[in-house]
């Protein structure tokens, strides 16, 4: 059986794979944590986190596949943008960042297609057919968790996975299988210690005390998943983060070497990792798809993506997009967009948006657009 394990430790890696770790599919370890972040209001709007049927499947892995013997943890490493070297036309024009990770082909549907490739090499080194079920953080499985139970690596403070080699700027994708392997012993070095670096740099302070997240306050949930009003106490710490955060990584000590030094091996880039907020504000509906289709940025929709070039524009300061915040304002039909772009026009002018705020309230037949200009118009008395 180790011979078998090895072999199969040797086709992950020659696929790229960054980590190949076993453990059985019992109750995760850390299930009661997680059902204290649920019970906690943690998840903030995810509501599908939250169901009976994914709480369920999260207390006992093996009940989704009969028979099923061995979970396979795996990670892929991805690398770090600051800037892919192109310029922006216009230097001047304010600008946004987006997340490393959403800079590739989306890795649900690149690591589908590595994870398939990794299977149908287990039967070949196995000798048998067997059975599989894949989960790329889309389905009932506690990624980190399971990742932590096959000694694959630590969960941070950060609520993150750090791995010894590649540290947290990884991948993670899970096998279920009715395959018999070995599991490795669960991770039990404590990468943390009393380092705090991760919740000090948090622009939100999301980063609780006990190796978790307040979803409610974290900034990839909110320029990510969630859809709605973002509080306006959270706004500008947001500050040109349009989508995703990288903070808490970025602060991370075991991150250091592998952001000096990791080679990426994934596809070419296909999205800029800065862009010009105007012009991405320009973009209709068709050219939002057919720039980012296949990509984790339409996880936000155009109009959750739109408002958060809002938000970044506000806390640009820059004159330059007033015309088009102006223009949200006064003609958008999404009563959202011209909430933010209220929002983002007193942050630019300060107290010289009163005659415009004024202007639109007359117009505005929203109640809560209303609500949020007369607001920012009492700020200013």
């Amino acid at each position: 059986m180790q011979d078998l394990k090895e072999k199969i430790k040797a086709e992950a890696a020659s696929l790229g794979f960054s980590f190949c770790s076993f453990t059985t599919p019992g109750r995760p370890l850390h299930y009661p944590q997680y059902l204290e972040w649920l019970s906690g209001g943690y998840a903030a709007g995810m509501d599908y986190l939250k169901n009976d049927r994914t709480r369920a499947a999260r207390a006992n892995p093996a009940a989704l596949l009969p028979g099923a013997q061995t979970l396979i943890v795996l990670g892929y490493p991805y690398k770090y943008q600051t800037s892919s070297g192109i310029r922006i036309q216009n230097s001047s024009a304010p600008t946004g960042r987006i997340a490393s990770y959403a800079l590739y082909q989306d890795y649900h549907h690149y690591l589908r297609k590595k994870t398939k490739l990794f299977a149908a090499a287990i039967d070949q080194v196995s000798g048998r057919k067997n059975r599989f079920l894949f989960f790329i953080d889309s389905s009932a499985i506690l990624e980190k968790d399971t990742a932590f139970m096959a000694g694959a690596g630590w969960i941070g403070k950060n609520s993150l996975l750090i791995t010894p080699s590649y540290g947290s700027f990884q991948y993670l994708a899970v096998l279920l299988t009715d395959l018999l392997i070995e599991a490795d012993e669960p991770f039990t070095t404590d990468l943390c210690g009393q380092c705090r670096r991760c919740i000090t740099a948090c622009p939100s302070g999301c980063i609780t005390e006990n190796h978790s997240v307040d979803a409610n306050r974290c900034i990839a949930y909110l320029t990510i998943e969630y859809k709605g009003v973002i509080p306006g106490d959270l706004r500008a710490v947001i500050a040109d983060r349009i989508f995703g955060c990288e903070e808490c990584q970025l602060a991370c000590p075991h991150n250091e070497y592998i952001l000096r030094n990791l080679t990426d091996q994934n596809s070419s880039l296909v999205i800029e990792p800065t862009v010009d907020l105007i012009r991405e504000m320009e973009l209709s509906v068709e050219t939002f798809q057919s720039k980012y289709g296949g990509t984790p940025i339409t996880r936000a929709t155009f109009q959750g993506f739109r408002r958060n070039l809002i938000i970044a524009m506000g806390n640009s300061r820059s004159q330059e997009c007033l015309p088009i915040l102006e223009n949200t304002l006064f003609h958008d039909p999404s009563w959202l967009l011209r909430l933010h772009a209220a929002w983002a026009i007193a942050s630019i002018m300060g107290q010289g948006s009163y005659q415009i705020l004024s202007e639109v309230c007359r117009l505005e037949t929203d109640y809560r657009v209303e609500a949020e200009i007369l607001s920012l118009i009492n700020e200013q008395k």
